[in-house]
Order: C-alpha cells, then structure tokens, then sequence
C-alpha cells in the first residue's frame, strides 16, 4: 500500500472541504488553507494526478478521484473521531480540539482509530456538528447555507460552526450559539453591519464574519 505523506493527505482532504462549501477547490484556496504558495499547490496537484488522486485541468479547479476521496474521507474520519473524543471522553473545549487533531489525524494507526469509535458509541457529528464518516468511507452531508445569507423572519436549525478559527469558535460558544439550537434571524443592519438573533430565546448580536462561520438549514414546521 502506498505509504502517503501528512501534506499529500491534507491537500486531498482540503479539496474535498472545499468542493462541499465551495463547489470548487481552486489553486488560491487550497494555498490558503495549506499555507504554501499556488506554485507548490500547481506542483503538487500535476503529482497527485499522475498518481490518479485527482482530475486536475489548470484552471479549472481540481476534482478527486475515487481513490482521492476515499483517502480524503479516512483522514476527515480521523480528524473529526479525535475531535469528538477530546471533547466527550478528555474534557477538551471545542475551541481547542481542532489544532489537537490536525496534529495527531496522519499518525494514528487505523487500529486506535477503531479502538476510539468503540469508545465513543454513539458517533455522528463531531463537537462542531461536522457529520464524521464512516469506517467504509460514507458520509451524510446535510443541505446547509451559512447564517449571513438569510432574511429577517427566517427560523432555522443550527447544522455546523467553522471550526478553523479557535478565537472565533470561542467567542461564538460563549453567546451559547452550538449545533442543532434553533435560531431566528431579526434583524440585519444594512452596509453589512450587525446581524440580530434569538438563539433558543437568547437574543444576540453577531457580526457578518461570524455569521459566515455558521451554517444552517431552515426549520421544517
């Protein structure tokens, strides 16, 4: 078996989180995320193809392969049971477990990877209502739109809160804003000002950016 290293897996994994929020994972973004510059991404993309990870046509964005996405969905699988276990099982907070399981998703060995999900149980979404594959490489992707895109009256369900950046997510906890809370949008400043909420029957204010960290779907009934 092809022996893969950290980057080779984290460019597969970004190019599947992106194509699911973006619907297309260009050069640019994958940079950002991997914190390189486009030429290395380029370099990397023209490697993965000949290995047949991706269908790459400069561009035009990227796409994976069968094989790519089945890598991509083992190393999110790992990224997001670490999660829930630090959370649930070590006490962690949920700003914090994110960079914790950046550094260990390469490095555990798929038999503590099944030890940790005996463990956990119940498994489903991670602490940041991200839904966590499954051991075959399923996954349930839920129809989602980030908060900012909605109206005012609009009642919705929390589905996930972007958890890439800890400052944010902390402060997003603290106005008690989690996965699966209902929130109603009442009001939004124009010129992109504030955006006030009622989160179960908290009212709160939030701005434009956090907004786009938190992703929804609108309540049935």
């Amino acid at each position: 078996m092809l022996q893969l290293s950290p980057a080779v897996e984290d460019t597969l994994k970004y190019i599947y989180l992106l194509r699911c929020r973006a619907g297309n994972a260009t050069n640019q973004a994958l940079a950002e995320k991997l914190n390189v510059k486009p030429a290395t991404v380029t370099k990397m993309l023209k490697r993965l193809a000949r290995l047949g990870f991706v269908i790459y046509e400069p561009y035009h964005g990227v796409g994976l392969t069968d094989s790519g996405r089945k890598v991509a969905l083992e190393v999110i699988r790992h990224h997001r049971l670490l999660e829930l276990y630090l959370f649930r099982k070590l006490g962690f907070a949920w700003d914090e477990v994110h960079n914790e399981a950046e550094s260990l998703e390469h490095v555990i060995s798929e038999k503590l990877e099944q030890r940790i999900a005996e463990d956990l149980g119940d498994i489903g979404t991670d602490p940041h209502g991200h839904p966590v594959p499954t051991e075959d490489g399923q996954i349930y992707e839920e129809d989602s739109d980030i908060l900012s895109n909605h109206s005012v009256g609009d009642r919705l369900r929390i589905i996930e809160v972007m958890d890439g950046d800890s400052d944010a997510l902390r402060y997003i906890g603290s106005l008690g804003i989690r996965p699966g809370f209902s929130v109603e949008i009442l009001y939004k400043a124009p010129f992109e000002g504030a955006i006030r909420i009622k989160v179960d029957s908290n009212v709160r204010e939030i701005t434009p950016k956090l907004a786009s960290m938190i992703y929804v779907t609108k309540r049935r009934g």
